[in-house]
């Protein structure tokens, strides 16, 4: 059950039927729920949700580190979405069924660069 805070506009907090209140970084949102995937999975998001499980897999061993490592580098996105965003993108690959983690590759942590004005 959702519930409100504050007034009506702000603070929705829980699900109401097909809607979600959420809170993150310090504002509300609401979102549709997720429905459920019930078209016939194709070979290419068989493929994208195998990389996605073996990043979450090996994320979530080091998620403290990810989150004091990635801090700073986020912009917009979580320290978690960050690191998991840079592993799709850099640190798995796909060889035909097979998946490659490519551990030279992998950064814990990561830093803005500053540039001079």
């Amino acid at each position: 059950m959702g519930s409100i805070k504050k007034d009506i506009l702000g603070g929705v907090s829980g699900k109401v039927g097909t809607i979600v209140g959420v809170h993150w970084k310090s504002n509300y949102y609401i979102r549709a729920h997720a429905a459920k995937v019930s078209n016939p999975r194709t070979p290419k998001q068989q493929e994208q949700r195998g990389k996605f499980a073996m990043a979450f897999s090996f994320l979530r061993i080091i998620k403290p580190f990810i989150r004091i490592g990635y801090k700073e580098f986020t912009g917009e996105k979580s320290a978690y979405n960050a690191a998991m965003s840079y592993m799709l993108k850099k640190v798995i690959l796909n060889k035909g069924k097979e998946k490659m983690f490519l551990t030279g590759r992998i950064i814990a942590a990561r830093a803005m660069q500053k540039t001079q004005t």
